[in-house]
């Protein structure tokens, strides 16, 4: 297994803007045959500067034609969730983990109450979350949305 590949970190272009690609990392297919990847692994990333992420491996549609470079593409969402730099060099490992889909997730307001404008009343905050999670059920099908709507104010 070539866990000696050091990757260097490139953008993805067009940048994925939906959820089910936002944490795919792009790898040329030579390098997914080395590392014993396939679409849909999870791999662990590691940089030099102590940064470590962790991402779906996904094969790159670019055919990368100097065999001694070896490109990983993420996007904005990976590298701002894990600290990666464009031009970063990072090692790519296999992981034995799996992903959990989870059956409940709770979403909670936490609002600090002593920085509330109470000069202001947004009562459109309901419609928002409502439309928001239900763009993101959306993609997620299929999934039960149990929407209930509890202020503490």
């Amino acid at each position: 297994m070539g866990d000696s590949l050091t990757f260097t970190v490139r953008p993805l272009i067009p940048n994925a803007t939906v959820l089910e690609g936002a944490f795919r990392v792009h790898i040329p297919t030579k390098d997914l045959e080395l590392l014993s990847l396939k679409a849909g692994d999870l791999c662990r990333l590691n940089s030099a500067d102590g940064n470590t992420g962790v991402g779906i491996a996904w094969r790159s549609t670019e055919q990368n034609a100097k065999p001694q470079v070896h490109p990983v593409k993420l996007t904005d969402t990976v590298r701002d969730a894990f600290g990666f730099k464009l031009g970063n060099q990072v090692t790519i490992q296999k992981t034995t983990s799996k992903i959990v889909h989870a059956s409940r997730v709770t979403v909670i307001d936490v609002t600090d109450r002593n920085n509330i404008d109470g000069t202001k009343n947004d009562n459109n905050w309901k419609i928002r979350c409502q439309s928001t999670l239900g763009m993101f059920a959306r993609h997620f099908l299929p999934l039960y949305l149990d929407l209930n709507v509890c202020s503490q104010r």
